[in-house]
């Protein structure tokens, strides 16, 4: 999925006017206010600095510069990798989480994420594999001596969950379809 970032620019008289999605920011050229679709972010900026490699470049609205921003990186830590030139941005975004329940236990995701992606995830709490049949990858897992579970999407559909697949917020998937351990 392509990320967008949207800045918006003008003046306070059409602040009022904007529709500002999640965010996107407008920045108010005669005020130096930043907004977004919460309300005002600071009613004092002055200057934005830009800080990378121990250079700072600051941006006061006195010339005009052009910001590129080479990636955007999902996660809770700034990647390790360069990412280009001094004064490059990055963005370090928490992705949104979704609940999702197998059988009666509930867990999360990330918005948008597989089941693979999921399987080699910190969320993954039941230790839930992928295995490999002749119609695709299923998801499955073991519930201790009591079986291993093949977990399906309920009625009317019934069929598998596979790997590949993007996980439904607020589903309750069912793990009815068991078969015993072998001894």
């Amino acid at each position: 999925m392509a990320n967008i970032i949207k800045l918006k620019r003008g003046l306070s008289s059409a602040i009022n006017g904007l529709t500002l999605e999640d965010g996107e920011i407008a920045i108010v050229t005669d005020t130096n206010q930043i907004y977004t679709n919460k309300g005002v972010i600071s009613s004092s900026v002055k200057t934005l600095s830009i800080q990378k490699n121990n250079l700072t470049t600051d941006f006061d609205g006195t010339v005009t510069k052009t910001i590129i921003i080479p990636t955007v990186h999902y996660g809770s830590s700034a990647p390790s990798n360069s990412l280009g030139q001094d004064g490059d941005i990055y963005m370090v975004m928490a992705p949104t989480t979704i609940n999702f329940i197998i059988g009666a236990e509930t867990f999360i995701a990330d918005e948008g994420m597989t089941w693979r992606q999921w399987i080699d995830s910190d969320y993954n709490t039941i230790d839930a594999f992928i295995n490999e049949y002749s119609d695709g990858e299923r998801v499955e897992y073991i519930d201790g001596s009591n079986g291993r579970y093949i977990c399906e999407y309920r009625s009317p559909s019934e069929k598998f969950v596979y790997a590949d697949e993007t996980i439904i917020a607020n589903y309750d998937y069912d793990d009815s379809y068991k078969y015993p351990i072998a001894p």
